[in-house]
């Protein structure tokens, strides 16, 4: 009998075509694009058979990632003696991408040989100009003599204490814009901001444990500047984060439902003017390493807005933790047994698709079987006290993804294991979940095998987006009135709108009772009152909710523990 491969559209890494399974086993094309197998995955291989048959395509992007990521290798072994360790190659593959993000580990694993190496490397070889700082004089010295070696006398450098001639003569050289590289102070950067400012914007700003930057707010904004953005968008950035924190204040509060509308009406017309800002010049990568990675103030997190990422949030490579799940029929019974089973050190998590008065009926039950649970729902600062002080066994509160449990909690000598009582979910009502074009399209061919009036829908959809990144932001903007949509986007606009509100009202008649669910995919839908809500699973908050198990703790990570129950 022959065997049946699995086809998986849209999933062909070089055509974005149809592909089927043993390829993608193999790491191979389709079969289209690569009509005779080659025995080998290496990506290099691949990618050069692709090039020879002039059939080159989406693979172009894996093939110039590995040929990078292997000169850069070579350049490090041999600058350095030896290989790039496990951590390092994880943090080189997000270097050489070009993303802006932090490192966030313990001294001695490396972080500095490895920018050292990577702002060498994109220096002489790719002609890139990098701005380097350090937190003392000292580091200076030392950093700079290393990437002397590596880069000649390229490299400049200052510090306050070094002979008066030599200071006149690197403050020439920078003035002049005469260096490759230049390693310098938070504090030269405050004081001659604007002879940096006339070399900018910098390709590459490497920021090496200098926690003194992240606590200044200036230097944070001159930081920015010197790698291409601007005071008004900046001061834009800082806008949206005041408001998301507004935002989830209330929120979380449960009050003010018009000022809740409002400020995701303002978060969301801000972020497309930062969206459009960002795609606006040319902006430098901004590397941030620290050995702590706790900034203090609101200021640090603009650096999420307009680069996508947080400073702290560069531990997750080091999660170890066991993934596990449990299918019940009684959610809550199950979670008590489990938590009388494993004893203190606990988190609970409770989905947002079950709601709040779960969290203070698991607190009851808890209570019942002599386990001390603490909710932290209106004082989580309170409750995590009470944890680490031993005066708590285990603190439930709600799985959101800027919870105080999920992301404020480092106690790896209390934690050992995280329960999450359904899995985590984003919350959204039908009407405006339906927008989102991935979404619809689901949607529209889960209600197209029980009525074929929703063929017609899918298929322009389908075609329309084929012009368009599913997730655009632009697409976004133009559905919601936010961007004036013309031609094939006023099209896809008029088809979103129709086709998600025919859509709402044929899954609404689904679900006519109260309480009642219905499942699409990876989505849930749910009645609950006049409205229906939209549920599908948020993997950020469950990465970071059950990470908080595992921690670096004396020299080495703990072993967490997580437990799903649905």
């Amino acid at each position: 009998m022959p065997t049946l491969l699995p086809v998986y559209e849209r999933l062909c890494p070089n055509c974005g075509r149809e592909i089927t399974a043993d390829r993608l086993e193999k790491g191979l094309p389709c079969k289209e694009c690569l009509p005779t197998e080659i025995n080998t995955n290496d990506v290099i291989e691949i990618g050069l058979e692709l090039s020879r048959r002039g059939n080159l395509k989406g693979y172009n992007f894996l093939y110039i990632m590995e040929r990078d990521f292997r000169e850069f290798s070579k350049f490090f072994e041999e600058k350095y003696g030896f290989k790039l360790s496990s951590a390092q190659r994880s943090w080189a593959r997000r270097l050489l991408s070009n993303e802006s993000f932090s490192i966030v580990a313990p001294t001695g694993v490396g972080k500095t040989t490895l920018l050292m190496a990577y702002a060498a490397f994109m220096s002489s070889k790719r002609g890139q100009k990098v701005i380097y700082i350090v937190p003392t004089e000292n580091l200076v010295v030392q950093t700079a003599e290393r990437l002397s070696l590596m880069l000649g006398d390229g490299v400049v450098f200052y510090y306050s204490s070094m002979p008066k001639g030599q200071r006149g003569e690197m403050l020439e050289r920078i003035k002049g814009g005469k260096f490759s590289a230049i390693v310098i102070t938070p504090g030269f950067m405050t004081r001659y901001f604007d002879l940096l400012k006339a070399s900018a914007p910098f390709d590459i700003m490497v920021v090496d444990d200098v926690d003194s930057l992240l606590r200044n707010s200036k230097n944070i904004d001159r930081a920015l500047m010197l790698i291409g953005f601007d005071e008004e968008t900046i001061q834009t950035a800082l806008k949206v984060v005041q408001e998301r924190l507004e935002l989830a204040a209330l929120e979380a509060s449960g009050r003010g439902e018009e000022r809740i509308k409002q400020l995701q009406s303002d978060i969301s017309s801000l972020t497309l003017k930062i969206t459009e800002k960002v795609l606006e010049g040319h902006k430098g990568q901004l590397v941030i390493a620290s050995a702590t990675g706790r900034p203090k103030g609101i200021k640090h997190l603009i650096f999420r807005e307009l680069l996508g990422f947080e400073v702290g949030g560069g531990t997750d490579y080091l999660r170890n933790v066991i993934d596990s799940y449990i299918v019940t029929s009684n959610v809550v019974d199950t979670a008590v047994e489990v938590v009388r089973k494993l004893g203190k050190g606990g988190i609970i998590f409770v989905s947002q698709a079950l709601g709040k008065a779960y969290v203070k009926e698991l607190v009851a039950r808890l209570s019942e079987s002599n386990v001390r649970a603490v909710q932290a729902l209106t004082n989580s600062r309170r409750a995590v006290e009470k944890l680490a002080s031993g005066e708590a066994d285990v603190a439930i509160g709600v799985a959101s993804r800027y919870g105080t449990l999920v992301r404020g909690l480092d106690l790896p000598e209390v934690i050992r294991y995280a329960v999450f009582l359904g899995t985590p979910a984003i919350r959204v009502e039908l009407g405006t979940a339906l927008l989102s074009p991935r979404r619809l399209l689901g949607t529209l061919l889960f209600l197209e095998e029980r009525d074929q009036g929703f063929k017609g829908y899918r298929e322009k959809l389908e075609g329309l987006l084929k012009s368009y990144n599913v997730d655009s932001n632009i697409v976004a903007a133009a559905i919601r009135g936010q961007l004036e949509a013309r031609g094939r986007l006023e099209e896809l606009k008029e088809l979103v709108l129709e086709s998600s509100a025919k859509a709402a009202q044929a899954l609404s008649g689904m679900l006519s009772e109260d309480g009642q669910v219905l499942r699409i995919g990876t989505m849930v839908l749910r009645r609950e009152g006049d409205k229906v809500w939209l549920y599908s699973p948020d993997a950020p908050s469950y990465l970071q909710a059950s990470g908080r198990t595992s921690r670096l703790f004396r020299g080495a990570m703990t072993k967490g523990l997580s437990v799903v129950i649905g």
